[in-house]
């Protein structure tokens, strides 16, 4: 809104202002802000010029996926594929330039001079045009250079936007001069901002969690001091001052390089990786491993393989014609065991299964994808990489993005830049680094996190918590009778159970390991009751150490399993299907409830018939072979089949044994006809 009105008011002659610096943190939907924007201006201002302006591919291609998946039909759209069909977007219409929104990599704009000095200079009705309107993302990059001097020039009367995804470093006035308003008596450094803090508690981020590893390697605390009192080459305008300062921290930059591609302190690492990854994330979420450069991930990989299956690990990374006789030898490998030699093809099909498929599990990569990859299956990421300021943020917050099971995303940090947090982000203004330190937390911070949660769940039972009888779980469930209460128990149960999974390994968890048992049983016994199936799921997927201790509840289990349960049927299904579950709850419920009633209902030739396709549907949701939309319309199917069989086996008057003896010979036919 605050983009519209800042449009709305300059065409109307209210203010002069035509520009603005938007700041909103990774994973809060800063593509989606652009998008909205766009559309409701381009509705109100019938048809205009927008531009979507991005730097790398990479974010092309997931931008011009995000709008053509919202399919906003009022929204005329194209994708500029040359330089030459920006000039014709350009010069259409005598010059006037083509109406509609436009997505465009900025090299795009690297017209010739004489074009723009000359043919556009002369005839560019489009250089006077006030309503253009320009959303450009990760300003802090792109706003530099010959490039974004072309643009301007070209579209010397447009609206610029400029979107960011972490805080500005406050040595950088340029993106502040480009985009806000710094020298005006009335200061404007940001049109809107929108952080880490905010996001987090409107729900579209979860925290980041770290855990210091620096032990494993030998890199010294020395050297990662001197390396974050180095200026950031991205925060330097000047190429002179650039060249110069890559000559005096070079040679320190490649002794460091040395410790990290060092095949030993590579093999370190993988061991306590591996390890690290099987006991805590294996078969619930996906992991990044970010090495410190191209040489590195491909001794990774090969040393990775020795800790876990080759399936497990796929390297993202570009190859070029210098390349080392060791990337080499593993490019050669890659497109022989892939059948093809496009290897961006080959990256961009590791991708599609990383995303879509159980396998690989891991990803190793340098500079690919630590910036700009949204996947929400993402729970670790194993930093072995010298980053700080804005590309450390930008890494980070990979692991980030909420899904079922995950309190936090984890950094697990072999190299110790988070022993100097402060440091890592010292060109930020100091009210932004201790929102940093407050919501990226340590380990030791989401211990606090989960006794504080353990704590309030106590307070709820008072004196009969930790009494492993049948009254005192009575009693618990008579407390919980209230709405407020139930819903308060089941949301920070819920909390309380996705930090133990995360926590479980920490020898401090012992002293608190009865009290979050007998909570688990409380959670156990009311469920029983009062809550349906769709968590039998989760438990099996996400909380495995939770599990473990469902299983060893004998205290409890006998009068649990005595419990009668809510009636799993059909009827049980209509009433999940109309719930206010979300779409996703309700489906994965139902192909649950169906596992359930077949169990049941073994000897039921219908429900026979489905068994084995409902537990492949189950085992694929589960390894991430499928997605709800396929799940959701399988299920369906399913049930249609159910509905149409019971009605045929009641037309008929047939008991259930003689209609399986009916269904087995219709198959049997259709076998036949088939391989007839």
């Amino acid at each position: 809104n605050k983009i519209y009105q800042r449009v709305i008011d300059n065409l109307a002659g209210k203010t002069e202002k035509n520009k603005g610096l938007i700041w909103h943190w990774q994973g809060s939907g800063k593509t989606l802000t652009m998008i909205f924007s766009a559309h409701k201006l381009y509705c109100e201002l019938g048809k205009p010029t927008i531009f979507f302006i991005v730097d790398r591919r990479d974010l092309e291609e997931q931008f011009d996926e995000t709008i053509k998946a919202l399919d906003l039909g009022n929204l005329e759209y194209e994708k500029i594929e040359s330089i030459n069909a920006l000039r014709e977007v350009l010069t259409y219409d005598d010059y006037r330039g083509k109406r509609r929104a436009f997505l465009t990599l900025i090299h795009k704009f690297n017209l010739d001079e004489e074009f723009i000095l000359g043919e556009l200079e002369e005839k560019g009705e489009i250089r006077k045009r006030k309503d253009i309107i320009c959303f450009l993302d990760e300003v802090h990059r792109t706003q530099y250079g010959k490039l974004a001097l072309k643009m301007k020039n070209i579209l010397q009367n447009a609206f610029f936007f400029g979107f960011t995804g972490t805080p500005i470093s406050y040595v950088d006035r340029n993106t502040y001069k480009a985009f806000g308003y710094i020298d005006e008596e009335e200061k404007e450094l940001y049109l809107d901002k929108y952080f880490i803090d905010e996001a987090e508690k409107d729900g579209f981020i979860v925290p980041i969690i770290y855990e210091l590893k620096k032990e494993k390697i030998r890199l010294k605390d020395e050297d990662l001091e001197w390396y974050l009192e180095q200026v950031d080459i991205e925060d330097i305008a000047d190429e002179a001052e650039i060249s110069l300062l890559e000559k005096e921290v070079q040679k320190r930059i490649n002794e460091i390089k040395v410790i990290l591609e060092n095949p030993n302190e590579i093999e370190k690492v993988c061991q306590d990786l591996a390890k690290h990854y099987r006991e805590n994330f294996d078969g619930k979420f996906k992991g990044l491993v970010v090495t410190g450069s191209r040489t590195a991930c491909v001794r990774y990989k090969r040393i990775l393989g020795k800790y876990l299956p080759p399936e497990y690990s796929e390297v993202v990374m570009t190859f070029g014609q210098g390349d080392n006789e060791e990337i080499q030898e593993y490019k050669n490998g890659l497109t022989k065991r892939f059948g093809i030699n496009d290897t961006t093809e080959i990256i961009a099909q590791i991708i599609e299964k990383f995303r879509k498929e159980e396998y690989p599990k891991l990803l190793i990569v340098t500079d690919m994808l630590i910036t700009g990859f949204d996947e929400p299956k993402l729970g670790v990421l194993y930093l072995h990489k010298l980053l700080k300021n804005h590309r450390l943020l930008q890494t980070i917050a990979r692991v980030n993005r909420p899904h079922d099971g995950k309190n936090a995303g984890l950094i697990v940090d072999y190299v110790g830049i988070f022993k100097f947090i402060e440091k890592a982000f010292k060109v930020y203004l100091d009210e932004e680094v201790k929102v940093i330190k407050k919501e990226i937390k340590s380990k030791i911070d989401a211990f606090e996190e989960f006794l504080k949660t353990l704590e309030e769940l106590k307070s709820l039972f008072g004196e009969h918590i930790g009494t492993f009888e049948k009254e005192a779980f009575d009693r618990a469930l008579e407390i919980l009778k209230s709405e407020e209460a139930e819903n308060k128990f089941v949301n920070l149960y819920k909390s309380l159970r996705n930090w133990y999974e995360l926590l479980s390994t920490d020898e401090r968890m012992i002293e608190y390991l009865k009290d979050y048992k007998w909570l688990t049983a409380v959670y156990e016994y009311y469920k029983k009751l009062k809550r349906p199936i769709i968590d039998e799921v989760k438990l099996e997927k996400y909380f495995k150490r939770t599990l473990e201790i469902i299983h060893e509840l004998t205290e409890v289990s006998d009068f649990i399993k005595k419990t009668g349960p809510t009636i799993i049927d059909l009827n049980y299904i209509k009433t999940l299907k109309d719930s206010d579950l979300t779409e996703e709850q309700k489906t994965v419920g139902i192909v649950y409830a169906l596992k359930y009633i077949c169990a049941l209902k073994e000897k039921n030739p219908i429900y026979k018939s489905i068994a084995e396709k409902v537990k492949e549907l189950i085992k694929k949701w589960e390894e991430n072979v499928i997605d709800v939309n396929f799940l959701k319309t399988e299920v369906e199917n399913l049930l249609n089949y159910i509905e149409s069989k019971e009605k045929e086996r009641k037309k008929t008057e047939l008991s259930e044994q003689e209609f399986g003896i009916k269904l087995i010979l219709e198959n049997s036919q259709k076998i036949n006809k088939d391989e007839v």
